[in-house]
Order: C-alpha cells, then sequence, then structure tokens
C-alpha cells in the first residue's frame, strides 16, 4: 500500500492534492506534518518544487525520476525495452505518455509483484527482489540522495527517506 501511495506522491500536484494526501493520511501518519506544512502554501509554490524537483528545474532539474537519466543521463534510454518486455510478460502495458521508467510506475509494479507473487521459474514470471535488483538498485539510491539533498518541502524529503528504508527491505542495501 505505501508504495503505492509513494508513487502517487510523485504526480504533479493538481488543486485535489491536499485532499488526497489527507485521505492517506490514516495509513501514512506522517503526511500530517506534510500537510500542516502545504496548508500555508499556496499550490502553485507546491507546484514549483514538484517542477523543480522532477520536471524542469533551473540550473538543472533535481531529481529526474526516470532510470534512464539516471542510467544513462539521457530519456528514453536502451534499458527501456527490456522494462516494457517485463510489464507485457506481466500482462501489463505502461500507461499512455508516461515512460516505463519514470519511478510512479515502476514502484505501482514493485507493489503488483509483492501483492501477487510469482512461483520462481515460471516463464514470463518475475519477482519483487529480481525486478529491483534488476531495474532499481543500480540508481534508486542516487535519485533519493538528490531528493532528500534538494528539496525544500517536507512531504518531498520525507518520500525519500521512507523510499530509501521500503526499497532496502526488499532488495540489497550495498552500492551497485
Amino acid at each position: 500500500m505505501e508504495l503505492r501511495i509513494l508513487a502517487g506522491l510523485l504526480a504533479y500536484p493538481e488543486e485535489d492534492a491536499l485532499e488526497r494526501l489527507r485521505e492517506w493520511m490514516p495509513a501514512l501518519p506522517w503526511l500530517g506534518e506534510a500537510v500542516a506544512e502545504l496548508e500555508t502554501l499556496p499550490l502553485d509554490r507546491w507546484q514549483g518544487e514538484h517542477t523543480h524537483l522532477f520536471l524542469n528545474g533551473f540550473p538543472k532539474t533535481i531529481a529526474p525520476p526516470f532510470m534512464s537519466y539516471w542510467n544513462e543521463g539521457r530519456m528514453v534510454g536502451n534499458n527501456l525495452g527490456a522494462l516494457h518486455r517485463v510489464y507485457r510478460d506481466a500482462g501489463l502495458e505502461p500507461v499512455d505518455g508516461l515512460p516505463g521508467d519514470y519511478l510512479g510506475t515502476m514502484l505501482e509494479f514493485l507493489a503488483l509483484l509483492l501483492d501477487n507473487p510469482q512461483t520462481p521459474g515460471s516463464p514470463g514470471s518475475m519477482d519483487a527482489q529480481t525486478f529491483y535488483k534488476q531495474f532499481l538498485h543500480p540508481w534508486i539510491q542516487r535519485f533519493v540522495q538528490a531528493l532528500r539533498e534538494g528539496s525544500e518541502l517536507f512531504l518531498y524529503r520525507k518520500l525519500a527517506e521512507r523510499l530509501e528504508l521500503l526499497l532496502t527491505q526488499i532488495g540489497p542495501t550495498e552500492k551497485p
């Protein structure tokens, strides 16, 4: 459940974003501090922080949530095909308009794998730990560090902390 909420926190904050956070607070009480901070800010300040961190920061984007950026220094990298094959083998297709290596998509898929464990050795199956090790482990620590160090809002610093904690429970903690 928490991985899905963390994936949702990567989305651009629209008018109803604060209400969504309030709905998630019973499952993740730490969101209370984020909501308290965000209630004191205009929505465009939150949106600006999101844009600066994830989409189009100046002089650089702090923490682009895309595997290709961290692994290859560009969007739509070489490993995107392998990732799409994993999704297809599981009977899924990435959402139109979002690259399959978008962290939100990858966290949703990881949550799906954790909710529906695969039988090792089954054709087309991949377990959560293998998915983490192959697709997230090579870059996620750099993303988390950049997010933690670059965010001015509690919400995104805590997102980095929770990602690090949850993902190290799934896979290896040593640097690739």
